[in-house]
C-alpha cells in the first residue's frame, strides 16, 4: 500500500519537474502564455466596467 502511494508520488513529482523544466527551457512559450493570461484578465476587466 505504502509502496504504491510512494511510486505515485514519485511519478507526480517527476511530471511536475518535467513541466517546470519545459517552462524554463521554452521561455518564449511561457511569456506567450503570460501575455495571453494578462490579455484575458484585461478583457474580463473591460467587460465588468
Amino acid at each position: 500500500m505504502v509502496s504504491i502511494e510512494y511510486s505515485l508520488l514519485k511519478l507526480m513529482m517527476c511530471s511536475l519537474i518535467r513541466v517546470l523544466f519545459i517552462f524554463l527551457v521554452d521561455g518564449k512559450g511561457l511569456a506567450r502564455v503570460i501575455v495571453r493570461l494578462t490579455n484575458l484578465s484585461d478583457l474580463t476587466g473591460s467587460k465588468e466596467q
